[in-house]
């Protein structure tokens, strides 16, 4: 394909940088002040600590910027930061650069020149060697290169790394939401103390009672307590690693290379694997709230010196943890007046306060699933970065196009309407997964209310425990319990199903290929042609993978026709009316109390039936049923659509993308 040399003024009708001077600041001001620091990947980014000025202000110092037609460009200190202007109620510093296009339609173009390393390159060496690197409009706009001579191709091309863009953008909207959720709770829950208390209600707000602490010197709820941190989390920064810039560039690789505030860079070894989470020592040590800069990592990786590495000591607190570290004001624990740095004395020595080891496992079961799905989208966002990056050179220089190697439909709006139904698809299958989430977390909430914390509903509608319920010691099971309930061995009370199970090897079930879910110990592992089961069942782990990461047995629900082989026990209640009781019981029993095996555990039979367990009164079961039944209906209904969906999903998607199949202006498939 025939390169054309092109030049960035071609294609600028106007240009220039904000005021040298300082405007006069008012926090009542409704135009914000930014500069190059605000311009990040394609946007105008704003925070509480933008500066802002009058209308009187901005009318002095003013500059023409056209909204969908301007594009801004970093040109003071970090060189090459770029964003699209759409109309914000802005002011220009001198450390931007204003670029007004000719036509609108260049824009998806001129962005992808502008974000490519070599116009980057291009600045930092007309920059030279000064400490605060520094280039002028005009040395902007002389900016030369190369693209494909067919203009309409190299304006699709353009298109299509802006729809990248796009969707990194939505991942991180979705991220910005999720991390939002999970403070919001941690505010409510550990800062502002109204957590549910043992009526669902606001702890605080509802009357709690709140005690005075001397180390805290403040007023916590009762039964909670106080700490030094170095008492909850350990330290790893023992195993910590610097890499000079040069070290870095002879061991380029895949694995992130983390500093005080994020990834430095990529190398090719890694020194830490799992989650952890990192706090700025030095250099940048807060953000512009006032909290600590707290990164949460996962993965192989090699951090440097300039953040603490950190794990809860207990590691099932990771996002309790991880939140209250950011919840601390970072002046309680900094020193130094210019160069600020958060020693590992000033963390360990820091006073918090400590909820109940309930209340963390909780916010924890909330918050978890959450986490998971922020972590995707990153690993999406990253997969997604480095495919941009990689294409852009090639699409821009000719090798490539969006109508070859990526095989996608000529008419590029088409294509978009289809990808707009696909993302349609994932939507809505994430919110069914939600929607089953919080049925998950009802029904075992209300089972600890009553089954576990002896919370359920007295005579009187009161909570049986906390309003002075009779509790009785019970030989058996070592602990007190409402007065007539009684403890049973488990084998009295289900029944088990083992001896019709069959496995499956791998060439037996290739072989076998069909529509029925093959189960194993941890979850579906097929799909096969018939099925040995039909009908509701509750399945246990009993070797491999026999217990979660909270200790408990890995136990499934199941319905209709299915396989399951020799991995799981498969389980009814003697009387099949209490089969949601049974589920969440079942998920309730420490694992370590059935279990056998060091190395290579096992939940036997014989183990499993000899449990003895709490036996409440069948009038309270039968409530519990009677409540949760319906939801659990609407639980099977959500991921029989999740099911379908993903199938319709996958077998559109090659579809969709090579042409074969396109989507109706409702995004009806056809």
């Amino acid at each position: 394909m025939e390169l054309k040399k092109y030049k960035l003024g071609e294609f600028v009708q106007s240009y220039g940088d904000g005021i040298h001077g300082t405007p006069e600041y008012n926090e009542s001001g409704e135009y914000y002040f930014i500069n190059g620091n605000n311009l990040e990947t394609g946007k105008i980014v704003i925070t509480d600590n933008t500066l802002r000025i009058t209308e009187t202000e901005y009318q002095k110092i003013k500059r023409l910027i056209v909204k969908g037609k301007t594009i801004l460009v970093s040109i003071n200190g970090t060189l090459g930061r770029y964003a699209i202007y759409n109309g914000e109620k802005i002011s220009l510093g001198k450390s931007a650069c204003f670029l007004n296009l000719k036509d609108a339609k260049d824009v998806p173009f001129i962005l992808t020149v502008v974000k490519a390393k070599e116009f980057t390159s291009y600045l930092e060496r007309i920059a030279g060697q000064s400490t605060i690197k520094n280039v002028s409009p005009t040395q902007v706009i002389n900016y030369e290169f190369y693209a494909p001579a067919l203009y309409e191709n190299c304006l699709k091309n353009s298109t299509f790394l802006l729809k990248l863009d796009r969707k990194i953008e939505l991942n991180r909207l979705i991220n910005q939401n999720l991390e939002a959720m999970a403070k919001q709770l941690y505010d409510y829950w550990f800062v502002q103390f109204d957590f549910p208390n043992e009526e669902g209600k606001p702890y605080k707000s509802s009357g709690g009672e709140m005690v005075w602490n001397e180390k805290l010197k403040r007023k916590i709820p009762n039964e909670w307590d106080n700490c030094k941190l170095k008492d909850f989390i350990n330290l790893f920064d023992s195993k910590r690693i610097p890499l000079s810039s040069k070290d870095r560039e002879e061991r380029k690789g895949n694995y992130p290379y983390y500093g005080a505030t994020g990834i430095m860079d990529y190398v090719n070894e890694y020194i830490f694997d799992g989650d952890y989470i990192l706090l700025a020592e030095d250099g940048s040590t807060s953000d512009s709230k006032g909290f600590p800069i707290v990164q949460y990592i996962w993965g192989k990786n090699w951090v440097n010196n300039h953040a603490h590495i950190i794990l809860p000591k207990n590691e099932q607190y990771l996002m309790f943890t991880y939140q209250m570290l950011r919840s601390i004001p970072a002046k309680q624990i900094e020193t130094g007046s210019i160069q600020k740095k958060i020693s590992q004395e000033n963390l360990c020595e820091y006073n918090m306060v400590l909820p109940n080891s309930i209340l963390i496992e909780k916010y924890e079961s909330i918050i978890s699933p959450l986490w998971e799905k922020r972590k995707l989208c990153i690993e999406e966002i990253n997969a997604l970065i480095k495919q941009r990056d990689e294409l852009l050179p090639l699409l821009m220089n000719g090798q490539a196009s969006v109508n070859s190697e990526f095989y996608a439909p000529a008419l590029y709006e088409n294509c978009l309407k289809n990808s707009t139904f696909l993302l349609k698809l994932d939507r809505k299958i994430e919110l069914n997964r939600l929607i089953n989430q919080n049925l998950e977390a009802m029904a075992k909430q209300l089972y600890d209310y009553w089954f576990v914390q002896f919370d359920f509903p007295n005579e009187e509608g009161k909570p049986y425990k906390s309003s002075g319920g009779e509790m009785v010691w019970n030989e058996k099971l070592k602990r007190k319990i409402p007065n007539e309930w009684d403890n049973c061995k488990l084998k009295d009370f289900i029944n088990l199903f083992d001896s019709k199970r069959i496995p499956l090897s791998s060439k037996d079930r290739e072989e076998r290929k069909g529509n029925y879910p093959y189960y194993g110990a941890t979850g579906i592992m097929d799909y096969v042609n018939e099925y040995i089961f039909d009908g509701d069942y509750i399945l246990l782990a009993e070797d491999g993978s026999t217990s979660d990461s909270k200790g408990f047995p890995i136990v499934q629900y199941i319905w209709g026709k299915n396989w399951v082989n020799n991995h799981a026990h498969i389980i009814l209640p003697k009387n099949e009316q209490y089969l949601m009781f049974t589920y969440q019981m079942l998920r309730s029993i420490p694992a370590k109390q059935i279990e056998t095996g060091s190395i290579q555990k096992k939940i036997s039979q014989e183990n499993l039936c000899e449990y003895n367990m709490v036996l409440p009164n069948s009038i309270l079961i039968e409530k519990y049923e009677s409540i949760i039944s319906p939801l659990w209906e609407k639980r099977k209904l959500c991921i029989e659509e999740i099911n379908a969906l993903i199938k319709q999903r996958d077998e559109l998607l090659p579809l969709l993308m090579n042409g074969q199949a396109s989507v109706n202006s409702d995004l009806s498939a056809y």
